[in-house]
């Protein structure tokens, strides 16, 4: 969900098989400078095939990081 005026995405919701959820309900990231900017922008829909691999085209992705260590092996992302 979209907070602050648009500027903080935060998680209402979490599902995962993975013995440690990373993202769990409440947690929260300024949409400025991120990935998911441009998806809230356009309203298309982002599926990416392989995270490591986007993990380190952006290595300051923290959202990235934690869903990779979860083992989370791709994504889709829709506004």
């Amino acid at each position: 969900m979209l907070e602050e005026d648009g500027q903080v995405a935060r998680a209402r919701w979490a599902r995962s098989d993975a013995p440690q959820v990373k993202i769990e309900v409440g947690y929260s990231a300024r949409l400025a400078g991120s990935s998911l900017q441009k998806i809230i922008e356009t309203g298309q829909p982002r599926i990416l095939n392989d995270l490591k691999a986007h993990l380190r085209e952006h290595p300051n992705s923290e959202s990235t990081r934690l869903i990779v260590e979860e083992g989370m092996r791709s994504s889709l992302t829709c506004r």
